[in-house]
């Protein structure tokens, strides 16, 4: 089975980065708590469906309209009402009475989420800039790593890609972090 890895950072006006590999990558396990105060891990959020991770920090601008973007897209909200896609959206800024102040402003139906892992010291996913989505599938293999709301819903309405790539580098750290290849 081949797995697609996309990604896309926004430094790269132009360009993306795609790669295929043999062996699926896992996303890494983490820690956060709910509005409610319950403790848990990404592996415990019980979906048998897409899941969409939405790494932000509730004191930035962009995260705020980037956030606004993914509520407003067609595409994204069809995938919520037909349950073929669930979000959870991780607030990995450092402050908690920020996020408690905020969270009522994420779109209903998404899972709101403060992050207990402190991510930002390990290397298992890419926070160069914020927000940063992942999509995961439902055994939580990465199937897409992005900040372009874009290329988010367009690998949604077609997972399948088409465009050849030509490799320039592979950045992989561990077989816990997202694999990315730079494509000119």
């Amino acid at each position: 089975m081949r797995c697609w890895v996309l990604s896309v950072g926004f430094w790269m006006l132009f360009g993306s980065i795609l790669y295929a590999q043999d062996t699926p990558v896992t996303a890494a396990d983490f820690r956060f708590i709910t509005p409610d105060g319950v403790e848990q891990t990404l592996y415990q959020t019980n979906t048998d469906r897409r899941t969409l991770v939405v790494f932000y920090d509730s004191s930035c601008d962009r995260c705020e309209y980037i956030i606004y973007r993914l509520e407003h897209s067609s595409v994204l909200n069809h995938c919520l009402e037909q349950q073929e896609l669930a979000v959870l959206a991780v607030d990995v800024g450092g402050s908690e009475t920020l996020w408690k102040e905020r969270r009522d402003g994420l779109p209903d139906g998404w899972l709101k989420a403060f992050d207990r892992s402190s991510l930002y010291d390990h290397d298992w996913y890419n926070f160069d800039e914020l927000p940063v989505l992942y999509l995961l599938d439902k055994d939580k293999h990465i199937l897409l790593e992005t900040v372009d709301v874009y290329l988010l819903t367009s690998f949604i309405s077609n997972p399948t890609p088409t465009a050849s790539v030509t490799p320039m580098a592979l950045a992989s750290k561990s077989s816990q972090s997202p694999l990315r290849v730079v494509v000119q």
